[in-house]
């Protein structure tokens, strides 16, 4: 469980800055959104600008995803990545272009 806790040395929990610069594979990074109280927005775009070959992307839903994702795991039961077949055309897209790289 060590590897799940947050700490200063590793933006990521389990990855260090060192890893995560190391990483050359092209990598996709979904924005958080501003309300998201466990995904920063900030932890988002700075692992973006971490890794070497990373884009960062604009996801297919609201700023509001994850605290209405969690509303309606209470509400009705709906799974909190319920949504996440929303996000197929953009990784589609991008694995696309990555293997043509």
């Amino acid at each position: 469980m060590a590897v799940y806790c947050p700490n200063d040395e590793e933006l990521v929990p389990g990855l260090s800055m060192a890893e995560a610069q190391a990483f050359d594979l092209p990598t996709l990074v979904f924005r958080s959104g501003v309300s998201d109280p466990h995904h920063t927005r900030a932890t988002s775009e700075r692992l973006a600008d971490v890794l070497p070959n990373a884009r960062l992307v604009e996801p297919p839903w609201g700023d509001r995803e994850w605290l209405e994702r969690g509303e309606a795991r209470e509400q009705r039961g709906e799974g909190l990545f319920a949504r996440w077949p929303l996000l197929a055309p953009t990784l589609q897209d991008w694995a696309d272009e990555a293997v043509k790289g």
